[in-house]
């Protein structure tokens, strides 16, 4: 089982509602019952999971990039995760 800290978790709360502030509105543009509650979860679980996998790898020896927590307003920052 791979543990986030407490400094990780706080950066994937900021990095959601961050998020949520630039992109509610064209979600809710997409599906009329999103909630910014659920766009909030959503950018958070995929924020700590990308960690948790980051984790993981490093555990098994590969070089694996840190997530990136900057917001880009071209819809595609491109790759998260980069393994070697």
């Amino acid at each position: 089982m791979i543990n986030l800290t407490e400094s990780e978790i706080g950066k994937c709360i900021s990095f959601s509602y961050a998020v949520s502030q630039n992109t509610d509105e064209r979600y809710k543009n997409r599906n009329k019952s999103t909630s910014t509650e659920k766009i909030i979860f959503d950018h958070f679980s995929g924020k700590a999971a990308e960690i948790a996998i980051s984790k993981h790898f490093d555990s098994k020896g590969y070089f694996v990039s840190y997530p990136c927590f900057k917001l880009s307003n071209r819809g595609d920052s491109g790759s998260d995760l980069i393994v070697l």
